[in-house]
């Protein structure tokens, strides 16, 4: 017998998966000549599915689940790249006050989004048990879409008094054909969703979908937080006391990460010299000009505004050049101003993003070398991007904030280390 979820052999008489947590029943039927062996197991909704043991019927299901997971890949890279291209856009509407453009265009926004998510998950975890989790996501991504395709007809036809905007009527089928496909391989994969289903088991269907990703997500972060472990304990090889007392430097920061950041004067021996890389102990780069360490969010905004734009790129410029100072060395390097407005404008605004996250990851890597942990690295900065901008567009700022304010603590160190004022 073997699992119909992921094909793993099974016992007699088990009646669960050991491997994906599946319920399965035995149907007490033996393996006949040709190694045949029938199974069945109930879905997460109490819907009864019939599937074949044999090797033939197991390959084909690892091939439908590939399937599945290939082309739930392309589509969640089409919409979420979908999903950015639209961001610049958002911010144009609500600057020039186009209430109602911006409302088509942040409805689009979250259709993309949604939809991109949704089929994101099935590409990284598909099971059967998502299968109403990503079919109700895309179903509520063709419904955004359709909203915002009814309010930017209404708006043109208020400013201009016509219809305008048929070919967003044919991306709106996109998504309808979209979600069509994700049904259409479910039911070949024997767990098509909503059919033949009561509120109640669509509603535990889907808090079972969830779990299933939590899990997941729960091992991810079980993984890094051992990773991390792993280095701490390496670095604390290289930061305890000499033995007897003796003191060469000065006192490591206090625990749990409080508390003022103390380094050894330029050129002092001692224990509290952070490490890097492999355990191998370093020091912060060199230099002869201090840092800013004053940079602020509200600066930012304030200046912006006030310049009608152009601060943003003297900002851009001045922090690219301090972190390839603070982070000398490290074998990366953050690009100048001239690449990030090129690239910028070629790729619709993406490559603008790649930079932020580039540059987040950069600073949370050479934290280490000055003693300063930083929590924030790329993956948040996108995440406060994409998700925190439906929280009234504020997202932006808070994944901005998270850089400035961690560029400001090792530029502060970075000063203290190098005798800088």
């Amino acid at each position: 017998m073997f699992c119909p979820e992921c094909g793993n052999a099974l016992s007699d008489g088990q009646k669960f998966c050991p491997k994906c947590g599946t319920p399965v029943e035995d149907t007490g039927k033996s393996d006949t000549a040709e190694g045949e062996a029938s199974s069945s197991f109930f879905g997460t909704a109490g819907t009864f599915y019939t599937g074949s043991g044999t090797g033939a019927d197991h390959a084909k299901n690892d091939n439908l689940h590939m399937v599945m997971r290939i082309a739930c890949g392309v589509f969640a890279v089409f919409f979420l790249l979908s999903a950015l291209t639209r961001i610049p856009g958002l911010f144009a509407m609500i600057f020039g006050l186009r209430i109602g453009y911006f409302i088509s265009t942040f409805f689009g926004f979250a259709a993309a989004l949604v939809m991109g998510v949704s089929t994101a998950a099935a590409a990284w975890k598909w099971s059967g048990k998502l299968r109403n989790l990503v079919f109700g996501g895309a179903v509520l991504g063709v419904a955004l879409r359709l909203l915002s395709l009814i309010v930017m007809l209404v708006v043109n036809l208020i400013s201009y008094g016509v219809f305008m905007g048929g070919r967003s009527f044919f991306y709106w089928l996109g998504y309808v054909v979209v979600a069509a496909a994700l049904f259409g391989l479910m039911h070949v994969m024997g767990c098509a969703p909503v059919v033949g289903e009561t509120k109640e088991s669509f509603t535990a269907s889907m808090k079972e979908g969830f779990s299933e990703l939590s899990g997941a997500a729960k091992d991810l972060q079980k993984q890094q937080a051992e990773k991390n472990a792993a280095r701490k304990q390496n670095a604390a090889a290289y930061q305890a006391p000499p033995a007897g007392g003796a003191t060469g430097g000065q006192t490591p920061p206090p625990a749990g990460g409080q508390g003022e950041y103390q380094v050894p004067p330029a050129g002092a021996p001692g224990y509290g010299m952070p490490p890097m890389g492999y355990g191998m102990p370093t020091t912060p780069p060199r230099g002869m000009m201090a840092k800013k360490t004053d940079r602020s969010i509200w600066i930012y905004i304030l200046l912006s505004l006030v310049t009608c734009g152009i601060y943003p790129y003297f900002f851009i410029h001045s922090l690219a050049k301090d972190v390839n100072d603070l982070c000398e060395g490290d074998g990366e390097s953050t690009s100048g101003i001239l690449t990030f407005i090129l690239l910028g404008f070629v790729t619709c605004g993406i490559y603008r993003i790649i930079w932020w996250y580039k540059l987040a990851n950069r600073l949370q890597a050479n934290g280490p070398r000055y003693n300063v942990p930083i929590q924030e690295n790329g993956t948040t900065y996108v995440m406060w991007l994409l998700f925190g901008i439906l929280l009234c567009g504020i997202g932006p700022f808070i994944a901005l904030n998270f850089v400035i304010n961690n560029t400001n603590k090792l530029c502060s160190v970075y000063n203290q280390y190098n005798g800088l004022r």
